[in-house]
Formats: structure tokens, sequence, C-alpha cells
């Protein structure tokens, strides 16, 4: 929640080159990084990898509260955070060559039907695949890695995210 911080959430492409590129890069969920500078220096190398797209979403301050509030979990919000930033990375801007096949998130919800129910109420038709350990896929990883990175900048920083994209 928003005492200890924003709700950071981020999507990742990945295709075949990408996945070469990162072999030996230690791209690996951000849980298993001890230290702010390693995950700055991953999130560096994932955004300047060709190929790669991303999106990472912020939600804070007022707006967590006010959504909180509206919605009464903190599921939901992760649902919408999640389609948020998937959908923001099939923008045709982003180019994905090849077009994704699928969606992998950490399941985070009892059931599949959160995210279900946003991605149908949103419009998103790439198929989601949700399981708990996502981040053991290289594209979630490095989705950790980034919204890790957000979170601890923002942090860091003490700024307020007014001018950040809000989910």
């Amino acid at each position: 929640g928003d005492f200890f911080g924003p709700l950071c959430v981020a999507a990742v492409y990945v295709n075949e080159s990408v996945f070469r590129a990162w072999q030996d890069a230690g791209i690996q969920d951000s849980k298993n990084i001890g230290s702010d500078r390693r995950i700055a220096d991953l999130a560096k190398v994932i955004r300047e990898t060709p190929g790669c797209h991303n999106e990472v979403l912020t939600l804070g301050g007022v707006n967590y509260n006010q959504r909180y509030r509206d919605i009464g979990s903190l599921n939901p919000l992760l649902a919408k955070g999640h389609v948020s930033s998937i959908l923001a990375l099939l923008e045709p801007a982003h180019h994905l060559n090849p077009p994704p096949e699928h969606a992998i998130i950490d399941q985070f919800a009892a059931t599949e039907t959160t995210v279900a129910r946003e991605a149908k109420a949103r419009g998103l038709k790439l198929k989601i695949v949700q399981r708990h350990k996502a981040e053991a896929d290289l594209a979630v990883a490095a989705a950790s890695i980034l919204a890790r990175h957000e979170f601890v900048s923002v942090v860091a920083t003490d700024s307020p995210i007014a001018g950040k994209t809000v989910v």
C-alpha cells in the first residue's frame, strides 16, 4: 500500500533475440536480488535490449487510497494494473515482433477469475496464463525487476507520483 510506497506493475515483451541477449545477464526474480544498485543495473539492461518492450505503471498516494476505497481489496487493483500494463504494451507503437501468443503473470489471487474478469471488461483478447512463482519465466522476472526499480526510485526520491502513469 501507499504507506510504504506506490503499487508498481510492469509488463515486459520478450522474443527469442531478447531471451538470447539476457541468458548471461542475471535477469531473475527481483526478490532474489539483494541490492537496489543491482536492480538499477538490470533495469538498464532490460530497457536497453533491442527488441524488448516494456511498460511500468504506478499507483500511489491519493489515487491509490481512492481506488482502494472504491474497490475495497488489493487483488482487483493488481488485476487492473496487470491488464493495463499488458494493454499498454500491445499498443501499435511497440511493434512487437513476433506478436505475443500469451501473457504470463504471477497468480496473486486464489482463483484466476479476478484477472480474467478485468481482461474481459477491458477487451484484452490475449490469452493470460496465471501461475504461482511465474517469476521463473524470464519475461516475468524482468517485469519484477522493472517494477521493483520503479518502486525503489519513487521511494528514494520521496517525490509525489502525481505526474506518473496511473492505472
